[in-house]
């Protein structure tokens, strides 16, 4: 007798506002030999979206909770016991969920308090390029915080992690579920958590199976908030290393102080990265960098807020 696939409920949070939402949906039911159902969570005051085909349902949050409350809503309304988070604008390669249940396996996990990552293909929608994040190959991190925040080195600057790459055990969220007060980076935020109250163990299979479409690194079209992610790092590191807290506020909130051409903003992270932290010199590179592009968009923009 063939034994039952496994099967996963895909969790897609959503204000129905995005033209790829149907695209995602549509590489959440391709998924190769795993038994899917969709949980489109709509978390806006507009029409619910509409779909074809019954392993999709959608439910609806309180437009207040945010994202979180979105994901919380699909993750509760999930009938199966492993959860898979998917972006409305990201998409899946077709063997996503089976490699990453594959790894699970072949790791001899059989508990619920781990969760596995993958590799991402960021395609940049303003110069037509694809690069893979991480830069470096990861199978098994040893600290989530450090894997998230920390940059060692030249190499491991780049952005290490979405919430499109997550398989996760339901019961995981169920018992530590994400925090709808929360606005801003909502993943770590949760992942830090599991680490530090629970000992979560974080897995990574280095192939990218994420598909995800970035605007260039230098867009003049957006005003990214750096001071609320320098808020972010205050609040919710204060317990970490040195070395976590002065490579996150050179790092994190820097770029966004960088792409919105703010010397107030680089000036507030390198102050606020020697005075709660101890950042490494792949920090401090990365902030070189950030500083030279800020400077570069000062002059495309001269009108730029500081």
């Amino acid at each position: 007798m063939t034994p039952p696939r496994e099967a996963v409920s895909v969790v897609i949070p959503t204000m129905n506002t995005r033209a790829a939402l149907h695209e995602a949906v549509a590489s959440a039911l391709a998924q190769r030999d795993v038994d899917v159902e969709v949980v489109v969570a709509m978390n806006g005051p507009g029409e619910s979206p509409e779909f074809g085909d019954p392993r999709v349902r959608v439910v609806r949050s309180d437009p207040a909770d945010r994202g979180n409350g979105a994901r919380m809503a699909g993750i509760r309304a999930a009938r199966h016991e492993l959860i898979a988070l998917l972006d409305d604008d990201d998409s899946w390669v077709p063997n996503k969920l089976r490699d990453q249940l594959d790894a699970v396996s072949e790791r001899g996990l059989s508990d619920d308090n781990w969760l596995i990552s993958c590799s991402i293909a960021e395609f940049d929608t303003v110069e037509g390029s694809t690069r893979i994040v991480p830069t470096e190959p990861v199978l098994g991190v040893l600290s989530i915080s450090h894997y998230l925040l920390a940059r060692p080195g030249l190499r491991s600057v780049s952005p290490q992690f979405a919430s499109s790459t997550m398989l996760f055990p339901r019961a995981l969220a169920l018992r530590e579920p994400w925090d709808t007060a929360v606005r801003l980076h909502q993943d770590w935020e949760w992942l830090v958590r599991l680490e530090a109250k629970r000992g979560t163990r974080m897995l990574c299979v280095p192939e990218p199976l994420v598909r995800r479409p970035v605007s260039h690194p230098d867009s003049l079209t957006t005003a990214p908030d750096w001071r609320s992610s320098l808020e972010w790092g205050t609040r919710h590191l204060t317990g970490h290393s040195a070395r976590i807290r002065g490579d996150f506020f050179l790092t994190v909130p820097a770029d966004r102080a960088g792409r919105a051409a703010s010397a107030r903003g680089l000036l507030a992270c390198a102050s606020e990265a020697l005075r709660q932290g101890r950042p490494g010199y792949g920090a401090w590179a990365y902030f070189g960098v950030t500083v030279v592009r800020a400077a570069r968009n000062r002059l495309r923009r001269p009108g730029a807020a500081s």
